[in-house]
Protein backbone atom coordinates (compact mmCIF):
# COMPACT_ATOMS: atom_id res chain seq x y z
CA UNK A 1 0.00 0.00 0.00
CA UNK A 2 2.73 2.53 0.97
CA UNK A 3 4.56 2.15 -2.34
CA UNK A 4 1.47 2.81 -4.50
CA UNK A 5 0.54 5.85 -2.60
CA UNK A 6 3.85 6.91 -3.45
CA UNK A 7 3.64 6.55 -6.97
CA UNK A 8 0.13 8.28 -7.33
CA UNK A 9 1.82 11.57 -5.63
CA UNK A 10 4.76 11.71 -8.30
CA UNK A 11 1.81 11.38 -10.44
CA UNK A 12 0.15 14.32 -9.15
CA UNK A 13 3.17 16.14 -8.84
CA UNK A 14 3.99 15.83 -12.78
CA UNK A 15 0.48 16.66 -13.25
CA UNK A 16 0.47 19.71 -11.52
CA UNK A 17 3.58 20.70 -13.33
CA UNK A 18 2.81 19.96 -16.50
CA UNK A 19 -0.74 22.62 -16.16
CA UNK A 20 1.51 25.58 -14.76
CA UNK A 21 3.28 25.55 -18.08
CA UNK A 22 0.02 24.59 -20.33
CA UNK A 23 0.70 26.72 -23.87
CA UNK A 24 -2.42 27.70 -26.54
CA UNK A 25 -1.88 30.43 -29.56
CA UNK A 26 -2.85 33.87 -29.92
CA UNK A 27 -3.51 34.86 -33.48
CA UNK A 28 -3.22 38.57 -34.22
CA UNK A 29 -4.55 39.81 -37.77
CA UNK A 30 -3.40 43.08 -39.05
CA UNK A 31 -4.98 44.44 -41.80
CA UNK A 32 -5.70 47.80 -43.80
CA UNK A 33 -2.53 49.12 -43.67
CA UNK A 34 -0.51 49.88 -46.79
CA UNK A 35 2.73 48.49 -47.46
CA UNK A 36 5.93 49.73 -45.13
CA UNK A 37 3.63 50.94 -42.32
CA UNK A 38 3.80 49.40 -39.34
CA UNK A 39 0.91 48.56 -36.73
CA UNK A 40 1.44 49.78 -33.34
CA UNK A 41 -0.21 47.01 -31.30
CA UNK A 42 0.53 45.71 -27.84
CA UNK A 43 -0.36 42.26 -26.16
CA UNK A 44 -1.44 42.83 -22.41
CA UNK A 45 -0.41 41.56 -19.65
CA UNK A 46 2.63 40.27 -21.92
CA UNK A 47 3.37 44.25 -22.72
CA UNK A 48 4.69 42.48 -26.30
CA UNK A 49 4.42 45.32 -29.29
CA UNK A 50 3.34 43.67 -32.37
CA UNK A 51 4.16 45.45 -35.80
CA UNK A 52 1.90 43.14 -37.96
CA UNK A 53 0.21 40.36 -38.21
CA UNK A 54 1.62 37.47 -35.82
CA UNK A 55 0.66 34.33 -34.07
CA UNK A 56 2.21 33.83 -30.31
CA UNK A 57 2.33 31.09 -28.28
CA UNK A 58 1.26 31.99 -24.80
CA UNK A 59 0.00 30.52 -21.55
CA UNK A 60 -3.08 29.50 -21.38
CA UNK A 61 -5.32 32.75 -19.64
CA UNK A 62 -6.52 36.51 -21.11
CA UNK A 63 -5.33 38.52 -23.67
CA UNK A 64 -6.18 42.85 -24.15
CA UNK A 65 -5.16 43.20 -27.37
CA UNK A 66 -4.52 47.50 -27.56
CA UNK A 67 -4.05 49.20 -30.96
CA UNK A 68 -2.77 52.95 -31.50
CA UNK A 69 -3.17 55.36 -34.88
CA UNK A 70 -0.46 55.33 -37.19
CA UNK A 71 0.98 57.58 -39.82
CA UNK A 72 0.66 56.53 -43.38
CA UNK A 73 3.20 57.09 -46.02
CA UNK A 74 1.89 60.83 -46.97
CA UNK A 75 0.51 62.01 -43.27
CA UNK A 76 -2.73 60.46 -43.70
CA UNK A 77 -3.81 58.71 -40.07
CA UNK A 78 -5.11 55.41 -39.61
CA UNK A 79 -7.04 54.62 -37.26
CA UNK A 80 -7.25 50.89 -35.33
CA UNK A 81 -10.53 48.52 -34.39
CA UNK A 82 -10.00 45.39 -32.62
CA UNK A 83 -11.98 42.63 -32.63
CA UNK A 84 -12.48 39.92 -30.66
CA UNK A 85 -10.45 41.32 -27.41
CA UNK A 86 -9.92 40.39 -24.75
CA UNK A 87 -9.09 37.41 -26.12
CA UNK A 88 -9.37 33.40 -23.79
CA UNK A 89 -6.31 31.50 -24.48
CA UNK A 90 -6.67 27.58 -23.77
CA UNK A 91 -4.80 24.82 -24.14
CA UNK A 92 -3.66 23.19 -27.35
CA UNK A 93 -5.90 25.82 -28.88
CA UNK A 94 -5.89 28.94 -31.07
CA UNK A 95 -7.67 31.65 -30.88
CA UNK A 96 -7.94 35.08 -33.47
CA UNK A 97 -7.85 38.58 -32.89
CA UNK A 98 -8.32 41.46 -35.45
CA UNK A 99 -7.26 44.82 -35.93
CA UNK A 100 -8.71 46.30 -38.80
CA UNK A 101 -7.20 50.02 -40.06
CA UNK A 102 -8.87 52.54 -41.99
CA UNK A 103 -7.84 55.51 -42.98
CA UNK A 104 -9.04 58.93 -41.11
CA UNK A 105 -10.68 60.59 -44.23
CA UNK A 106 -10.33 63.94 -42.33
CA UNK A 107 -6.06 63.58 -42.54
CA UNK A 108 -6.18 62.46 -46.30
CA UNK A 109 -3.70 64.43 -48.17
CA UNK A 110 -4.58 67.45 -50.83
CA UNK A 111 -2.72 67.80 -54.02
CA UNK A 112 -1.76 71.25 -55.50
CA UNK A 113 -1.46 71.75 -58.95
CA UNK A 114 1.08 74.53 -59.73
CA UNK A 115 1.06 76.12 -63.49
CA UNK A 116 4.02 78.36 -64.45
CA UNK A 117 2.96 80.21 -67.31
CA UNK A 118 4.69 83.29 -69.43
CA UNK A 119 8.37 82.42 -69.13
CA UNK A 120 10.79 81.25 -71.55
CA UNK A 121 12.27 78.17 -72.46
CA UNK A 122 15.16 77.80 -70.07
CA UNK A 123 13.94 80.16 -67.22
CA UNK A 124 12.98 78.67 -63.94
CA UNK A 125 10.03 80.07 -61.88
CA UNK A 126 10.89 81.23 -57.76
CA UNK A 127 7.92 80.10 -56.24
CA UNK A 128 7.86 79.16 -52.54
CA UNK A 129 5.34 76.86 -50.72
CA UNK A 130 5.25 77.18 -47.36
CA UNK A 131 2.43 76.35 -44.74
CA UNK A 132 1.80 73.14 -42.13
CA UNK A 133 5.54 72.64 -41.84
CA UNK A 134 6.55 72.94 -45.61
CA UNK A 135 8.75 75.22 -46.96
CA UNK A 136 9.26 74.10 -51.01
CA UNK A 137 10.89 75.75 -53.90
CA UNK A 138 8.61 75.16 -57.39
CA UNK A 139 10.47 76.04 -60.44
CA UNK A 140 8.11 74.79 -62.98
CA UNK A 141 5.00 73.13 -63.00
CA UNK A 142 4.13 70.44 -60.55
CA UNK A 143 1.81 68.74 -58.65
CA UNK A 144 2.56 68.47 -54.80
CA UNK A 145 0.32 65.92 -52.35
CA UNK A 146 0.50 67.98 -49.09
CA UNK A 147 -1.21 67.49 -46.01
CA UNK A 148 -4.48 69.51 -45.37
CA UNK A 149 -4.10 72.91 -44.28
CA UNK A 150 -3.44 76.75 -45.98
CA UNK A 151 -0.59 77.53 -47.55
CA UNK A 152 0.84 80.44 -49.12
CA UNK A 153 2.31 80.50 -52.41
CA UNK A 154 5.04 83.27 -52.93
CA UNK A 155 6.53 84.26 -56.21
CA UNK A 156 9.25 86.61 -57.33
CA UNK A 157 10.56 88.11 -59.94
CA UNK A 158 13.02 85.89 -62.56
CA UNK A 159 15.46 87.85 -64.57
CA UNK A 160 16.71 85.81 -67.62
CA UNK A 161 18.69 86.98 -70.98
CA UNK A 162 18.71 90.44 -70.33
CA UNK A 163 14.83 90.63 -69.19
CA UNK A 164 12.70 90.67 -66.06
CA UNK A 165 9.89 88.86 -65.51
CA UNK A 166 7.29 89.74 -62.86
CA UNK A 167 4.74 87.11 -61.60
CA UNK A 168 0.70 87.52 -61.01
CA UNK A 169 -0.04 87.04 -58.60
CA UNK A 170 3.20 87.53 -56.34
CA UNK A 171 1.15 86.08 -53.13
CA UNK A 172 -1.64 83.55 -53.09
CA UNK A 173 -3.35 81.22 -50.64
CA UNK A 174 -4.45 77.73 -50.97
CA UNK A 175 -6.99 76.04 -48.58
CA UNK A 176 -6.43 72.34 -49.08
CA UNK A 177 -9.00 70.39 -47.51
CA UNK A 178 -8.45 66.65 -47.43
CA UNK A 179 -8.51 64.25 -50.47
CA UNK A 180 -8.92 67.68 -52.15
CA UNK A 181 -7.57 68.65 -55.92
CA UNK A 182 -6.55 72.28 -56.06
CA UNK A 183 -5.31 74.48 -58.96
CA UNK A 184 -3.22 77.31 -59.07
CA UNK A 185 -1.68 79.40 -61.51
CA UNK A 186 1.39 81.78 -61.98
CA UNK A 187 1.65 83.67 -64.87
CA UNK A 188 4.67 85.67 -65.90
CA UNK A 189 4.95 88.18 -67.87
CA UNK A 190 7.61 90.54 -69.16
CA UNK A 191 8.51 93.78 -66.90
CA UNK A 192 7.27 97.21 -68.67
CA UNK A 193 8.08 100.63 -68.24
CA UNK A 194 6.64 102.15 -65.36
CA UNK A 195 6.04 105.39 -63.49
CA UNK A 196 4.97 106.29 -59.94
CA UNK A 197 1.76 107.43 -58.23
CA UNK A 198 1.75 108.35 -55.30
CA UNK A 199 -1.66 108.15 -52.66
CA UNK A 200 -1.05 110.71 -49.47
CA UNK A 201 -3.66 109.41 -46.79
CA UNK A 202 -3.79 111.89 -44.30
CA UNK A 203 -6.79 113.09 -41.13
CA UNK A 204 -6.98 109.56 -39.44
CA UNK A 205 -5.66 109.44 -35.95
CA UNK A 206 -2.54 106.77 -34.81
CA UNK A 207 -4.06 103.33 -35.05
CA UNK A 208 -7.13 103.79 -37.38
CA UNK A 209 -6.36 102.15 -41.32
CA UNK A 210 -7.26 103.99 -44.26
CA UNK A 211 -9.67 101.87 -46.92
CA UNK A 212 -7.82 103.40 -50.28
CA UNK A 213 -8.06 100.74 -53.34
CA UNK A 214 -6.18 101.85 -56.73
CA UNK A 215 -7.85 100.40 -59.88
CA UNK A 216 -6.50 100.26 -63.37
CA UNK A 217 -8.84 101.59 -66.64
CA UNK A 218 -10.27 97.85 -66.85
CA UNK A 219 -11.56 98.39 -63.44
CA UNK A 220 -8.62 95.69 -61.76
CA UNK A 221 -7.46 96.38 -58.38
CA UNK A 222 -4.46 97.53 -58.56
CA UNK A 223 -3.42 97.85 -54.76
CA UNK A 224 -5.32 98.24 -51.85
CA UNK A 225 -3.36 100.39 -49.05
CA UNK A 226 -4.46 101.34 -45.89
CA UNK A 227 -1.98 104.31 -45.59
CA UNK A 228 0.17 106.29 -47.66
CA UNK A 229 2.36 104.84 -50.41
CA UNK A 230 4.23 105.27 -53.04
CA UNK A 231 2.87 102.75 -56.35
CA UNK A 232 5.50 101.61 -59.00
CA UNK A 233 2.59 100.77 -61.90
CA UNK A 234 2.71 100.74 -65.67
CA UNK A 235 2.27 103.87 -67.66
CA UNK A 236 -1.89 104.23 -67.96
CA UNK A 237 -4.63 105.72 -66.14
CA UNK A 238 -5.68 105.18 -62.52
CA UNK A 239 -8.76 105.66 -60.65
CA UNK A 240 -8.19 105.70 -56.51
CA UNK A 241 -11.36 105.32 -54.19
CA UNK A 242 -11.56 105.50 -50.52
CA UNK A 243 -14.31 104.38 -48.37
CA UNK A 244 -14.91 105.45 -44.56
CA UNK A 245 -13.57 104.25 -41.65
CA UNK A 246 -14.47 104.32 -37.50
CA UNK A 247 -16.81 107.78 -38.19
CA UNK A 248 -14.18 109.48 -41.03
CA UNK A 249 -15.38 109.90 -44.41
CA UNK A 250 -13.34 110.46 -47.29
CA UNK A 251 -12.59 113.05 -50.18
CA UNK A 252 -10.30 111.74 -52.76
CA UNK A 253 -8.65 114.72 -55.06
CA UNK A 254 -6.65 114.25 -58.18
CA UNK A 255 -8.11 111.19 -59.04
CA UNK A 256 -7.67 109.45 -62.25
CA UNK A 257 -4.60 110.16 -62.51
CA UNK A 258 -2.31 109.51 -65.44
CA UNK A 259 0.85 107.88 -64.69
CA UNK A 260 3.61 108.18 -67.37
CA UNK A 261 6.67 106.22 -67.87
CA UNK A 262 9.47 107.71 -65.33
CA UNK A 263 7.06 110.53 -64.01
CA UNK A 264 5.20 110.66 -60.97
CA UNK A 265 1.61 111.44 -60.07
CA UNK A 266 -0.24 112.24 -56.72
CA UNK A 267 -3.30 111.36 -55.36
CA UNK A 268 -4.73 113.12 -52.02
CA UNK A 269 -7.05 110.91 -49.76
CA UNK A 270 -8.19 113.41 -46.95
CA UNK A 271 -10.09 111.78 -44.00
CA UNK A 272 -12.74 113.78 -41.96
CA UNK A 273 -14.30 113.12 -38.81
CA UNK A 274 -18.18 112.07 -39.10
CA UNK A 275 -20.81 113.19 -36.70
CA UNK A 276 -21.57 110.41 -34.59
CA UNK A 277 -24.73 109.09 -33.67
CA UNK A 278 -25.82 110.50 -30.07
CA UNK A 279 -28.52 112.54 -28.35
CA UNK A 280 -29.63 115.00 -26.46
CA UNK A 281 -31.16 114.85 -22.68
CA UNK A 282 -33.27 117.42 -20.53
CA UNK A 283 -34.41 116.73 -16.92
CA UNK A 284 -37.39 118.56 -15.97
CA UNK A 285 -37.74 120.19 -13.38
CA UNK A 286 -34.17 120.35 -12.33
CA UNK A 287 -35.38 120.17 -8.44
CA UNK A 288 -37.70 119.20 -6.32
CA UNK A 289 -39.08 118.69 -2.70
CA UNK A 290 -40.13 115.23 -1.36
CA UNK A 291 -41.38 113.85 1.64
CA UNK A 292 -40.48 110.77 3.09
CA UNK A 293 -42.43 107.96 1.25
CA UNK A 294 -43.71 110.36 -1.23
CA UNK A 295 -42.74 109.88 -4.86
CA UNK A 296 -43.13 112.81 -8.11
CA UNK A 297 -42.99 112.49 -12.12
CA UNK A 298 -40.25 113.75 -14.06
CA UNK A 299 -39.79 114.57 -17.97
CA UNK A 300 -36.77 113.37 -19.60
CA UNK A 301 -36.96 114.98 -22.74
CA UNK A 302 -34.71 113.03 -25.75
CA UNK A 303 -33.79 114.53 -29.19
CA UNK A 304 -31.62 112.10 -31.36
CA UNK A 305 -28.99 113.42 -32.89
CA UNK A 306 -27.26 112.26 -36.59
CA UNK A 307 -29.18 109.33 -37.11
CA UNK A 308 -29.23 107.45 -33.48
CA UNK A 309 -32.04 105.30 -33.32
CA UNK A 310 -30.68 102.92 -30.57
CA UNK A 311 -32.95 102.14 -27.37
CA UNK A 312 -31.97 104.34 -24.38
CA UNK A 313 -32.98 103.27 -20.51
CA UNK A 314 -32.76 105.61 -17.59
CA UNK A 315 -30.86 105.24 -14.17
CA UNK A 316 -29.92 107.22 -11.44
CA UNK A 317 -25.87 107.11 -10.42
CA UNK A 318 -25.05 105.72 -7.27
CA UNK A 319 -28.48 107.31 -5.65
CA UNK A 320 -28.88 107.24 -1.69
CA UNK A 321 -30.07 104.29 -0.66
CA UNK A 322 -34.38 104.30 -0.73
CA UNK A 323 -34.53 107.01 -3.76
CA UNK A 324 -35.26 105.14 -6.97
CA UNK A 325 -35.78 105.95 -10.71
CA UNK A 326 -37.95 104.08 -13.04
CA UNK A 327 -39.71 104.75 -16.01
CA UNK A 328 -38.45 104.02 -19.88
CA UNK A 329 -37.00 102.64 -22.17
CA UNK A 330 -37.63 104.23 -25.30
CA UNK A 331 -36.37 103.75 -29.09
CA UNK A 332 -36.53 107.27 -30.14
CA UNK A 333 -37.27 108.12 -33.90
CA UNK A 334 -37.28 111.69 -33.05
CA UNK A 335 -37.90 114.33 -29.93
CA UNK A 336 -39.80 112.58 -26.97
CA UNK A 337 -40.70 113.25 -23.69
CA UNK A 338 -40.25 110.41 -21.74
CA UNK A 339 -42.02 110.42 -17.86
CA UNK A 340 -39.92 108.99 -15.24
CA UNK A 341 -41.05 108.06 -11.42
CA UNK A 342 -38.69 109.50 -8.53
CA UNK A 343 -39.86 107.74 -5.71
CA UNK A 344 -38.29 108.36 -1.94
CA UNK A 345 -38.57 105.86 0.91
CA UNK A 346 -39.59 105.75 3.92
CA UNK A 347 -36.13 105.58 5.70
CA UNK A 348 -34.63 108.43 3.47
CA UNK A 349 -32.88 110.85 5.68
CA UNK A 350 -34.41 114.72 5.65
CA UNK A 351 -31.83 116.63 3.83
CA UNK A 352 -30.63 117.26 0.52
CA UNK A 353 -29.05 115.40 -1.82
CA UNK A 354 -27.45 115.95 -5.38
CA UNK A 355 -28.72 113.49 -7.95
CA UNK A 356 -27.43 112.07 -11.66
CA UNK A 357 -30.30 111.14 -13.77
CA UNK A 358 -28.25 109.30 -16.59
CA UNK A 359 -29.48 108.27 -19.91
CA UNK A 360 -27.71 105.28 -21.89
CA UNK A 361 -28.09 103.59 -25.25
CA UNK A 362 -25.82 102.72 -28.20
CA UNK A 363 -22.97 103.09 -26.62
CA UNK A 364 -24.03 106.94 -25.74
CA UNK A 365 -24.39 107.91 -21.95
CA UNK A 366 -25.57 111.17 -21.06
CA UNK A 367 -26.29 112.61 -17.66
CA UNK A 368 -28.01 115.72 -15.61
CA UNK A 369 -27.83 116.76 -12.48
CA UNK A 370 -31.24 116.82 -9.90
CA UNK A 371 -31.49 118.62 -7.03
CA UNK A 372 -33.75 116.94 -4.49
CA UNK A 373 -34.86 118.16 -0.55
CA UNK A 374 -36.70 115.33 1.42
CA UNK A 375 -38.39 116.58 4.61
CA UNK A 376 -39.91 114.34 7.09
CA UNK A 377 -43.22 112.93 6.38
CA UNK A 378 -44.45 113.41 9.92
CA UNK A 379 -44.28 116.25 12.56
CA UNK A 380 -44.07 116.94 16.80
CA UNK A 381 -46.51 117.54 19.28
CA UNK A 382 -44.92 118.47 22.80
CA UNK A 383 -47.25 118.11 25.43
CA UNK A 384 -46.67 119.23 28.87
CA UNK A 385 -49.11 117.81 31.71
CA UNK A 386 -48.21 119.78 34.74
CA UNK A 387 -49.53 120.01 38.71
CA UNK A 388 -50.01 122.39 41.41
CA UNK A 389 -49.67 121.07 44.71
CA UNK A 390 -50.20 117.73 44.09
CA UNK A 391 -47.53 114.94 45.33
CA UNK A 392 -44.59 114.58 43.53
CA UNK A 393 -45.19 111.23 40.57
CA UNK A 394 -48.88 112.15 40.10
CA UNK A 395 -50.29 111.27 36.89
CA UNK A 396 -52.84 112.93 34.56
CA UNK A 397 -55.24 112.00 31.60
CA UNK A 398 -55.52 112.76 28.48
CA UNK A 399 -56.47 111.38 25.70
CA UNK A 400 -54.93 112.51 21.91
CA UNK A 401 -56.87 111.36 19.19
CA UNK A 402 -56.10 112.08 15.17
CA UNK A 403 -55.06 110.66 12.46
CA UNK A 404 -53.13 108.50 13.92
CA UNK A 405 -55.64 107.04 16.14
CA UNK A 406 -56.17 107.46 20.03
CA UNK A 407 -53.72 107.43 22.74
CA UNK A 408 -53.54 108.28 26.44
CA UNK A 409 -50.78 110.64 27.62
CA UNK A 410 -50.24 110.56 31.50
CA UNK A 411 -47.05 112.42 31.62
CA UNK A 412 -45.35 115.41 29.71
CA UNK A 413 -44.07 114.03 26.67
CA UNK A 414 -42.65 114.72 22.93
CA UNK A 415 -45.19 112.86 20.46
CA UNK A 416 -44.28 112.24 17.03
CA UNK A 417 -47.11 111.80 14.94
CA UNK A 418 -48.53 112.27 11.04
CA UNK A 419 -49.69 115.51 9.69
CA UNK A 420 -52.85 116.75 10.69
CA UNK A 421 -55.81 117.95 13.74
CA UNK A 422 -55.25 116.45 16.51
CA UNK A 423 -57.93 116.62 19.33
CA UNK A 424 -56.79 116.60 23.16
CA UNK A 425 -59.52 116.02 25.82
CA UNK A 426 -58.02 115.71 29.53
CA UNK A 427 -59.84 114.37 32.42
CA UNK A 428 -59.76 115.09 36.19
CA UNK A 429 -57.22 113.21 38.77
CA UNK A 430 -57.21 112.05 42.56
CA UNK A 431 -54.23 112.22 44.22
CA UNK A 432 -53.72 111.85 48.27
CA UNK A 433 -57.49 111.93 48.40
CA UNK A 434 -57.52 115.62 46.70
CA UNK A 435 -59.34 116.15 43.22
CA UNK A 436 -57.05 117.95 40.58
CA UNK A 437 -58.88 119.34 37.36
CA UNK A 438 -56.95 119.59 34.35
CA UNK A 439 -56.61 123.69 32.84
CA UNK A 440 -57.55 123.94 30.52
CA UNK A 441 -59.46 120.48 29.80
CA UNK A 442 -58.32 120.19 26.10
CA UNK A 443 -58.20 121.49 22.86
CA UNK A 444 -57.08 121.06 19.21
CA UNK A 445 -53.89 121.42 17.66
CA UNK A 446 -52.41 121.57 14.08
CA UNK A 447 -49.08 118.97 13.59
CA UNK A 448 -46.74 120.09 10.48
CA UNK A 449 -44.56 117.98 9.26
CA UNK A 450 -41.17 118.51 9.74
CA UNK A 451 -42.46 121.13 12.39
CA UNK A 452 -43.28 120.81 16.26
CA UNK A 453 -46.59 121.91 17.89
CA UNK A 454 -46.87 122.77 21.66
CA UNK A 455 -49.79 122.16 24.37
CA UNK A 456 -50.04 122.63 27.91
CA UNK A 457 -52.77 121.15 30.54
CA UNK A 458 -52.27 121.90 33.99
CA UNK A 459 -53.65 120.21 36.96
CA UNK A 460 -54.44 122.12 40.27
CA UNK A 461 -56.29 121.25 43.01
CA UNK A 462 -60.19 121.63 43.13
CA UNK A 463 -61.41 123.89 45.89
CA UNK A 464 -62.10 122.54 49.00
CA UNK A 465 -66.54 123.48 49.61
Amino acid sequence: MRPLLLLLAVVLGACTSVQGSLMGKLSIQVEGLPPGVEARVAVQPLGKQVGGSQTLEVPEGTYEVVAEPVAGPSGERYLPTVEGSPAKVEYGKTVQVRVVYAVDGSSLPGTLVLVVEGLPEGAEARIRVQGEGVDRAVRATESLRLRPGVYTLRAEAVSYAGERYLPSPSVDFVNLSPGSVVSKAVSYAKEVRTGELLVVVSGLPSGVQARVRVRDGLGSTVASLTGSRLLQLPAGVYFVEADPVEGYAPSVLGSPASVQAGGRSEVQVAYQAQPKPGFDLSVSPTSLSLRQGQSATLVASIVPRNGFSATISFTLVSPPTGVALSGGPVSPDGPVDVPLILSVGDSVAPGSYALVVRAEGGGVSRTQTLALEVSPSTGQLALSILFEGAPPGTEGYVVVSGPSGEQVITQSRVLTLPPGTYTLTAYAVQAGGVSYNPNPPGGTVRVEAGQTASFTITYKASATP
